[in-house]
């Protein structure tokens, strides 16, 4: 910085400085009418929401008008993660992979209904099947076990945790991946199910969080935050950021607080500067 910053100045600079980097770039993206937006969002590495939530759309597959669209590709990186392995944080429909403490990537989930909710916790992979067999649970309507094929639920991976059921997996609805659909399991598309087969091994571990409001810090030094929907309807991500302000000793506006948590879009979003 060209000018000398007080103390004050510093003070704050060195409390974002814990906070975890933003990585990624959003994209804006020309949408035709009648584009399909989930084929969109599984090309760009989104689920359908993710794409609906940021630009306030209908959860609608198809663009009804041209319009410029925002591609969320900003975001900060989990605060508490695993130094090799999967962090899923279910409000954001998404995971993060990391190996020897370093982020590799994001990959967009399905997660389980507010009737089914995808439990949360540390847990770690147990079991690895390429052309699973589906044996029905007792809330299927199905009887019989469906065997590798299209009509399989599981896809052609799974990755089972060690929680009974509890699992991340392909899937034969690949429009479904974003959604909060399933009966528990985290879905994602068959070509990121397989990619993450081939990252994850036996004994990995897979925490599952539960953060609608995340704060963290940018290439400028800039506070940044990302608000998702309440999927499970908690509603506590007022009391859950400041909560996080104060053990971080950081300050936000209470004005632009409130604005950002009643519009729970997945954008990352510069909230205050240090200059």
């Amino acid at each position: 910085m060209s000018k000398i910053l007080c103390f004050s100045q510093l003070m704050v600079l060195s409390a974002w400085a814990k906070l975890p980097p933003v990585v990624g770039q959003d994209v804006i993206y020309n949408a035709k009418p009648g584009q399909n937006l989930s084929r969109l969002a599984e090309q760009r590495g989104l689920g359908l929401e993710h794409i609906t939530f940021a630009n306030h759309l209908r959860l609608e597959p198809e663009v009804r008008k041209k319009q410029r669209l925002v591609l969320p590709g900003r975001r900060i990186l989990p605060r508490e993660r695993p130094a090799t392995g999967v962090l899923i944080n279910l409000p954001e429909r998404g995971g993060y992979l990391f190996l020897k403490d370093e982020y590799v990537g994001f990959f967009p989930i399905a997660i389980g209904t507010l009737n089914h909710k995808t439990p949360l916790g540390r847990f770690k992979i147990n079991s690895m099947m390429k052309n699973p067999t589906w044996f029905p649970p007792e809330w299927a309507e199905e009887e019989a076990p469906v065997l590798p094929g299209p009509a399989n639920p599981l896809g052609d991976r799974w990755m089972g945790l060690n929680s009974p059921g509890l699992g991340m997996h392909a899937t034969n609805q690949p429009d479904s991946v974003g959604g909060s659909v399933s009966h528990g399991c985290m879905r994602t598309y068959p070509k990121t199910a397989h990619h993450l087969f081939e990252f994850v091994k036996k004994g990995m571990p897979v925490w599952i969080v539960y953060e609608p409001v995340k704060f963290g810090t940018d290439r400028q030094g800039r506070l940044n935050m990302q608000v998702f929907p309440d999927v499970y309807l908690h509603n506590n991500s007022q009391s859950r950021a400041l909560k996080l302000l104060e053990r971080e000793q950081i300050r936000v506006s209470q004005i632009t607080l409130k604005q950002r948590i009643s519009k729970p879009d997945g954008i990352t979003r510069v909230v205050a500067s240090g200059g």
